[in-house]
Protein backbone atom coordinates (compact mmCIF):
# COMPACT_ATOMS: atom_id res chain seq x y z
CA UNK A 1 0.00 0.00 0.00
CA UNK A 2 1.41 3.81 -0.91
CA UNK A 3 1.83 6.38 1.65
CA UNK A 4 0.15 8.69 0.18
CA UNK A 5 -0.82 11.90 1.77
CA UNK A 6 -3.60 13.68 4.25
CA UNK A 7 -5.95 15.84 1.66
CA UNK A 8 -5.32 18.40 4.70
CA UNK A 9 -2.45 18.91 3.53
CA UNK A 10 -3.41 19.87 -0.34
CA UNK A 11 -3.47 22.88 -1.58
CA UNK A 12 -6.79 23.74 -2.86
CA UNK A 13 -5.17 25.61 -6.16
CA UNK A 14 -1.68 26.50 -7.97
CA UNK A 15 0.29 29.08 -6.52
CA UNK A 16 1.82 31.24 -8.40
CA UNK A 17 6.00 31.51 -6.90
CA UNK A 18 8.04 33.76 -8.38
CA UNK A 19 10.97 32.66 -6.34
CA UNK A 20 13.90 30.18 -7.81
CA UNK A 21 13.86 28.29 -4.53
CA UNK A 22 14.22 24.03 -5.09
CA UNK A 23 13.81 21.60 -2.62
CA UNK A 24 15.01 17.84 -1.86
CA UNK A 25 14.06 16.60 1.32
CA UNK A 26 14.48 12.73 2.90
CA UNK A 27 17.98 10.82 3.51
CA UNK A 28 20.52 12.05 1.42
CA UNK A 29 22.43 9.52 0.28
CA UNK A 30 24.45 8.35 -2.55
CA UNK A 31 21.63 6.06 -4.43
CA UNK A 32 19.31 9.28 -4.12
CA UNK A 33 21.57 11.20 -6.72
CA UNK A 34 22.41 14.27 -4.03
CA UNK A 35 25.95 14.09 -5.51
CA UNK A 36 23.96 14.30 -9.26
CA UNK A 37 21.80 17.59 -8.07
CA UNK A 38 25.22 19.37 -6.58
CA UNK A 39 27.03 18.95 -9.97
CA UNK A 40 23.66 19.94 -11.87
CA UNK A 41 23.78 23.03 -9.53
CA UNK A 42 26.86 24.34 -10.30
CA UNK A 43 25.53 24.27 -14.53
CA UNK A 44 22.28 25.94 -13.19
CA UNK A 45 23.69 28.62 -11.43
CA UNK A 46 25.36 29.75 -14.80
CA UNK A 47 21.85 30.97 -16.27
CA UNK A 48 20.62 31.21 -12.88
CA UNK A 49 22.66 33.12 -10.34
CA UNK A 50 20.22 33.76 -7.38
CA UNK A 51 18.46 30.26 -7.70
CA UNK A 52 18.29 28.37 -4.09
CA UNK A 53 18.66 24.87 -3.36
CA UNK A 54 17.22 23.58 -0.16
CA UNK A 55 18.80 19.98 0.97
CA UNK A 56 16.69 19.08 4.24
CA UNK A 57 17.07 15.78 5.74
CA UNK A 58 19.63 13.72 7.20
CA UNK A 59 22.89 12.35 5.47
CA UNK A 60 23.34 8.34 5.43
CA UNK A 61 27.10 8.78 6.64
CA UNK A 62 28.71 11.45 8.01
CA UNK A 63 31.44 10.49 5.49
CA UNK A 64 28.84 11.24 2.70
CA UNK A 65 28.13 14.09 4.34
CA UNK A 66 31.75 15.64 4.14
CA UNK A 67 31.61 14.94 0.46
CA UNK A 68 28.74 16.66 -0.38
CA UNK A 69 29.77 19.77 2.00
CA UNK A 70 33.35 19.53 0.57
CA UNK A 71 31.97 19.41 -3.10
CA UNK A 72 29.37 22.39 -2.20
CA UNK A 73 32.59 24.70 -1.35
CA UNK A 74 34.38 23.38 -4.28
CA UNK A 75 31.94 24.10 -6.57
CA UNK A 76 31.81 27.52 -4.88
CA UNK A 77 27.76 26.90 -4.57
CA UNK A 78 27.90 27.98 -0.67
CA UNK A 79 25.47 31.01 -1.61
CA UNK A 80 23.21 28.62 -3.68
CA UNK A 81 22.75 25.59 -1.58
CA UNK A 82 21.50 25.28 2.02
CA UNK A 83 21.61 21.90 4.14
CA UNK A 84 18.74 21.53 7.30
CA UNK A 85 18.98 18.53 9.54
CA UNK A 86 15.87 16.88 9.46
CA UNK A 87 12.91 18.29 10.36
CA UNK A 88 9.15 16.60 11.98
CA UNK A 89 6.90 15.95 9.31
CA UNK A 90 4.83 18.57 11.12
CA UNK A 91 7.05 20.74 9.95
CA UNK A 92 8.26 19.69 6.74
CA UNK A 93 5.51 21.26 4.83
CA UNK A 94 6.90 24.61 6.24
CA UNK A 95 9.80 23.99 3.99
CA UNK A 96 7.85 22.65 0.81
CA UNK A 97 5.35 25.62 1.25
CA UNK A 98 8.46 28.47 0.90
CA UNK A 99 9.39 26.15 -2.41
CA UNK A 100 8.44 26.36 -5.89
CA UNK A 101 10.36 23.54 -7.43
CA UNK A 102 10.58 19.80 -5.85
CA UNK A 103 13.61 17.35 -7.22
CA UNK A 104 13.92 14.00 -7.00
CA UNK A 105 17.39 13.02 -8.06
CA UNK A 106 17.44 9.24 -7.40
CA UNK A 107 19.96 7.07 -9.33
CA UNK A 108 19.21 3.87 -10.66
CA UNK A 109 19.27 1.06 -8.17
CA UNK A 110 17.50 -1.68 -6.54
CA UNK A 111 15.98 0.69 -4.12
CA UNK A 112 15.12 2.56 -6.12
CA UNK A 113 13.62 0.56 -8.98
CA UNK A 114 11.54 -0.53 -6.49
CA UNK A 115 10.54 2.33 -3.58
CA UNK A 116 7.96 4.64 -4.12
CA UNK A 117 9.18 7.93 -2.95
CA UNK A 118 6.36 9.38 -0.29
CA UNK A 119 8.02 12.72 -1.01
CA UNK A 120 6.91 12.62 -4.70
CA UNK A 121 3.15 13.24 -2.90
CA UNK A 122 3.95 15.81 -0.86
CA UNK A 123 5.31 17.77 -3.43
CA UNK A 124 2.48 17.40 -5.93
CA UNK A 125 -0.12 18.43 -2.86
CA UNK A 126 2.38 21.77 -2.50
CA UNK A 127 1.52 23.10 -5.55
CA UNK A 128 5.46 22.39 -6.90
CA UNK A 129 6.38 22.11 -10.39
CA UNK A 130 8.54 18.85 -10.26
CA UNK A 131 11.95 17.22 -11.78
CA UNK A 132 12.00 13.58 -10.92
CA UNK A 133 14.69 11.00 -12.28
CA UNK A 134 12.72 8.78 -14.72
CA UNK A 135 12.05 5.39 -12.40
CA UNK A 136 9.52 2.62 -12.76
CA UNK A 137 7.93 3.42 -8.97
CA UNK A 138 7.58 6.68 -9.93
CA UNK A 139 6.32 6.18 -13.48
CA UNK A 140 3.29 4.28 -12.06
CA UNK A 141 1.48 8.00 -10.59
CA UNK A 142 3.06 10.38 -12.59
CA UNK A 143 3.67 10.82 -16.63
CA UNK A 144 3.38 14.07 -18.59
CA UNK A 145 2.64 16.61 -15.14
CA UNK A 146 6.55 16.35 -14.02
CA UNK A 147 9.88 17.17 -15.96
CA UNK A 148 12.08 14.15 -16.47
CA UNK A 149 15.55 13.31 -16.12
CA UNK A 150 17.88 10.66 -17.08
CA UNK A 151 19.24 8.76 -13.89
CA UNK A 152 22.45 8.96 -12.68
CA UNK A 153 23.25 11.82 -15.16
CA UNK A 154 23.98 15.70 -14.01
CA UNK A 155 23.58 17.14 -17.20
CA UNK A 156 20.12 15.67 -18.26
CA UNK A 157 19.63 16.75 -14.80
CA UNK A 158 20.61 20.13 -15.08
CA UNK A 159 18.62 20.10 -17.90
CA UNK A 160 15.04 19.21 -16.79
CA UNK A 161 15.43 21.50 -13.60
CA UNK A 162 16.18 24.26 -16.38
CA UNK A 163 13.11 23.48 -18.45
CA UNK A 164 11.20 23.79 -15.08
CA UNK A 165 12.55 26.98 -14.31
CA UNK A 166 11.53 28.06 -17.18
CA UNK A 167 7.69 26.48 -17.01
CA UNK A 168 7.73 27.45 -12.93
CA UNK A 169 4.44 29.33 -13.37
CA UNK A 170 3.44 27.49 -16.17
CA UNK A 171 -0.03 25.96 -14.04
CA UNK A 172 -0.91 22.83 -16.30
CA UNK A 173 1.22 20.40 -14.98
CA UNK A 174 0.63 21.73 -11.48
CA UNK A 175 -3.31 21.99 -11.57
CA UNK A 176 -3.19 17.80 -12.42
CA UNK A 177 -1.11 16.92 -9.88
CA UNK A 178 -3.36 18.49 -7.58
CA UNK A 179 -6.42 16.90 -9.25
CA UNK A 180 -4.25 13.69 -8.67
CA UNK A 181 -3.77 14.02 -5.21
CA UNK A 182 -7.55 15.12 -4.49
CA UNK A 183 -9.25 12.81 -6.36
CA UNK A 184 -6.86 9.60 -6.47
CA UNK A 185 -3.75 9.73 -4.01
CA UNK A 186 -4.71 10.35 -0.70
CA UNK A 187 -4.90 8.81 2.66
CA UNK A 188 -8.37 9.88 2.78
CA UNK A 189 -8.99 7.36 0.03
CA UNK A 190 -6.93 3.96 1.29
CA UNK A 191 -6.63 4.07 4.83
CA UNK A 192 -9.46 1.36 5.00
CA UNK A 193 -7.51 -0.79 3.66
CA UNK A 194 -4.65 -0.24 6.18
CA UNK A 195 -7.12 -0.83 8.52
CA UNK A 196 -8.54 -4.23 6.94
CA UNK A 197 -5.68 -5.52 7.21
CA UNK A 198 -5.42 -5.65 10.94
CA UNK A 199 -8.63 -6.62 11.61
Amino acid sequence: LENYVEKKYLIKKPLVNNNLNLIYHGHLGVERGIEDLVLAMEMIVQKYPDIKLLLLGSFRTKQFENKIKKLIVKLLLGNNIIYKKQVSYKNVWKFLRKSSIGIIPFRKNPLTENCIPTKLFEMMASSHQIVTTDLPPIRCFVSDSVFWAKPNNPISLTNAIISCVESVNDKAKIEKNLGLIKNKYNWDLIKNNYINLFK
